[in-house]
Parts: structure tokens; sequence; C-alpha cells
């Protein structure tokens, strides 16, 4: 095995151009289930009464390279098919360069539907739960906002336990008749109070509490839930080989 320090050109040599634009794609796990992250451009409504969008991948700058690093996660950079099947087998963050991206990558390439979810971002309609496009929450799932919002309301404070006055309400942040979806992200606990004075309705600031890792993100936290998903994704690929 040879090992040296490697020279200022050798690693320039490493990084992208700050002129070329490449694809970005993540490849993670979480819950048994392989994901993927890129950045995209909207395109238009498949359903405009329920604001489901068509987004489709968008070419970026090396730019999103440097956030990666400021955040400590890692990423490749993709500009041979030896490096795509390495990437394949690994996941995590990788710039992908046009000419291979648009060659082995293609099913990315395709537009798709989604819906807003969180403080930022979008997410596959096949991501969601079919609750989640329902108006009311189940009862399973009206449950978990109210033990994760420590059953209080999450502007006052107030709980039954000390206020019998009260009563509390399972709210959209970004109200159902607007293409609010009925998920984790979307739903807090409001007491009746709060709720009924609540102006203006969406109030995206509330995201603080139900999607407090975007909001505002922790680098610490963002990273061990980025390797979390990267160790995901190898453990199923594994398994998938196995099964072959």
């Amino acid at each position: 095995m040879l090992k040296r320090i490697a020279s200022k050109d050798e690693c320039a040599s490493l990084l992208p151009n700050e002129a070329e634009l490449f694809y970005a794609i993540s490849l993670l796990g979480e819950n048994g289930r392989i994901f993927w992250e890129t950045q995209t451009h909207w395109v238009g409504f498949s359903d405009r009464e329920r604001l489901i969008e068509i987004r489709k991948a968008r070419k970026v700058t090396a730019r999103l390279a440097r956030i990666w690093t400021e955040i400590t996660q890692p990423f490749v950079v993709i500009r041979s098919i030896e490096d795509a099947e390495v990437f394949g087998a690994y996941g995590g963050h990788a710039l992908i360069s046009r000419e291979i991206f648009e060659t082995f990558f293609s099913p990315f390439l395709e537009p798709f539907e989604v819906v807003q979810d969180g403080f930022s971002g979008f997410l596959g309609l096949d991501m969601f739960d079919k609750g989640a496009f329902k108006r009311v929450p189940s009862p399973k799932l009206r449950m978990a906002i109210l033990n994760r919002d420590e059953r209080r309301c999450r502007i006052c404070g107030r709980k039954p336990d000390d206020h019998l006055d009260m009563e509390l309400h399972v709210h959209h942040i970004k109200p159902w008749a607007k293409g609010g979806a009925t998920s984790i992200k979307n739903l807090i606990t409001l007491c009746n109070t709060c709720h009924k004075g609540l102006d203006p309705h969406y109030d995206p600031s509330l995201y603080t509490y139900s999607d407090p890792e975007n909001s505002f993100p922790d680098v610490a936290m963002r990273r061990k839930k980025y390797v979390e998903g990267v160790l995901e994704y190898q453990r199923i690929v594994r398994g998938l080989d196995e099964e072959t």
C-alpha cells in the first residue's frame, strides 16, 4: 500500500469545477426503504385544487458541494460509469456530470408528483401514508401529534390537566384548503383559544415545533441523520445482493 501526502493540485483535481453543471442525487435509507433526493424546479400542477405539484430534476453548480462540506456531509463527484457503480453500492450525496446522469440515470429525469411537507422541501406522493390526503387525521395520528407536543398547546403552553376550561385541537399548519397534508410535520397541537385567534391562519413559524430539523438546522443532528441514512441504505443494498 502506498501512502503519501497529496499535493494541492491533486486535491484541487478532486473538487468540482465552479463553472461545471451537475445533477445532484442523494441515495439514503430509512425504515427499511431506499429513497432518493434531488434538486428540482417546478413545471406545473397535476391537481391544482390540492396543490399537488409536478417537479423535475434541475442542474446545479459546485456551490452545493460547498454547502455539503460546510455541514460536514461527505459527497462524491461522478464523471464515469465506474464512479456511478461505486455510488450505487454505497449511497450518500453525489454530484453527477450531465453526460453520465442523462445516460445512466435517465429515470430520475422524469417529472414526478410532489407535495410540500414541513418547513421546506417536497416529498413524492409515495412517501406519504394514504391518510395524508384525508382532511381529518386518524385517531392514531392525532394521538401521535398530541404525544409529540406533550399534550399541551405549542403557542401558549397550557394543557388540560391544569386548565379544565380548554380543549386541544390538532391544527394543519399549512391549511388543508391550501393543499396542506395531514402529516406529522404539517400538524401541531393548539388549544381552542389560540386556534381560534390564529392570525394569519397559515403561520409558517409554527414549523419550528413540528419540523425543527429543517426550521433551525443543527449541523451535528443533520450529519448524524445523514450518516444513519447512508448506513441504512448500505444495509438494504447488501440485503438485496444476498437475495440475488
